[in-house]
């Protein structure tokens, strides 16, 4: 199946991406809406209340690793073309590592010119996340230094280093897990069988939870898909079906704390559910409910299979990449003068959030441009390389 199938799938990736810049920006300039950070959070704060999942960074990422899981493999399972997953390994590290490259260095750039203004929003907004630029772990004492952003930029995927862009924690275990997805996948067709995909997925699952959490939502999507491929029967669901796989798998992506909405959670106190190991699990199974819905609803699949679709899932990658270097650069300096001028608050944050999405998605406008031109540089070298052999 082609890649252009999955349309759909790329336009919820772009949707996922939106959150992220929403959950970072409140977590910089109103961190007491959200109350992720426990020190600022009020009673008023939306944490524990099922509507957090469109305010959630982690489920966002969460569901960015599941929907990896499903599509790594996804053509796979219908062609079981195994030049082509040894393309998929052999592209993965250079692939994710070109554009994590422009931003470190870009990153650096912004540091020598001055142009990070962060420490002094952070003072106005109380944000520990904003004043340790999004919790990079900055000093006073930090000294840009290109080698080290070149270097942090090409090897993050196996150290997990971050100063440079802190959204780049999350290129270790997306790395990471791509390559587990990639070897359960040829285990599936070539020694298992995509039947038994329904009977191995606990055995899998129990081991990623063991293993790394992180490799949780990886091998839960890739069983899906396997799963899915498996069914000779494509029966698709109906759009009240749909909506309701939706509807509760919003609600398990809201999870954050044992509170309001989730209050019930407390009663799970298996010693192998840890609390970080239950959010990740609650964010995979409802990213799952909703990838499936996606794929199995005639009518929903074809509301996101257009030009827009096509678009959000274009920018998603480049602006989970840049979002952050704009919040700590131009919407900090904004925000700063708008607050000297002394106006109400509301109006400076829609104005600052508005301005964050604007100046995020014109920065990956050319993150785009750059990044089609790696992936064709890509796989024209994958080509070459197994002709070679």
């Amino acid at each position: 199946m082609s890649s252009a199938r999955l349309i759909p799938l790329e336009a919820t990736r772009g949707i996922a991406a939106l959150i992220v810049i929403v959950h970072h920006f409140f977590l910089g300039f109103a961190p007491q809406v959200t109350g992720l950070l426990p020190e600022l959070r009020t009673p008023s704060s939306i944490i524990g209340n099922w509507y957090y999942v469109f305010f959630s960074g982690d489920a966002a990422v969460n569901f960015f690793f599941v929907l990896s899981g499903f599509v790594f493999c996804w053509g796979y399972f219908h062609s079981q073309d195994h030049a082509s997953l040894k393309r998929s390994v052999i592209k993965r590290w250079p692939r994710l590592a070109g554009p994590v490259l422009v931003t470190t260095l870009v990153s650096y750039c912004l540091f020598k010119l001055g142009a990070y203004h962060f420490p002094e929003a952070a003072l106005l907004t109380k944000s520990p996340w904003l004043g340790t630029f999004a919790l990079a772990g900055w000093t006073p004492e930090f000294t840009p230094n290109i080698f080290k952003a070149i270097i942090q930029g090409l090897t993050t995927f196996f150290s997990g280093d971050a100063t440079y862009n802190s959204n780049l924690w999350t290129m270790r275990p997306e790395f990471l897990g791509s390559l587990v997805v990639f070897l359960l996948g040829a285990l599936m067709v070539g020694i298992f069988s995509l039947q038994y995909a329904i009977v191995l997925a606990p055995l899998f699952l129990v081991w990623a939870l063991g293993t790394n959490v992180f490799f949780f939502p990886f091998v839960l999507g890739l069983f899906l898909a396997a799963w899915m491929a498996s069914q000779s029967n494509k029966r698709k669901i109906g759009l009240a079906t749909a909506l309701f796989f939706i509807i509760g798998g919003l609600y398990l992506l809201g999870y954050e704390i044992a509170a309001k909405d989730y209050a019930w959670t407390v009663v799970i106190k298996h010693p192998f559910l840890l609390v970080s190991n239950i959010k990740v699990v609650f964010h995979s199974v409802g990213a799952a409910l909703i990838i499936f819905a996606v794929m199995q609803s005639p009518k929903i699949f074809q509301l996101l299979n257009g030009r827009v679709g096509f678009y959000l899932g274009k920018l998603s990658f480049p602006l989970y990449l840049v979002h952050t270097l704009v919040i700590c650069s131009v919407s900090s300096y904004w925000f700063i003068r708008w607050e000297q001028s002394q106006s109400a608050n509301f109006p400076i944050l829609v104005a600052t959030f508005v301005l964050t999405v604007m100046i995020s998605i014109l920065a990956a406008i050319p993150m785009i441009f750059l990044d089609g031109i790696w992936l064709k540089f890509i796989n024209c070298w994958a080509l070459s390389f197994f002709r070679r052999k």
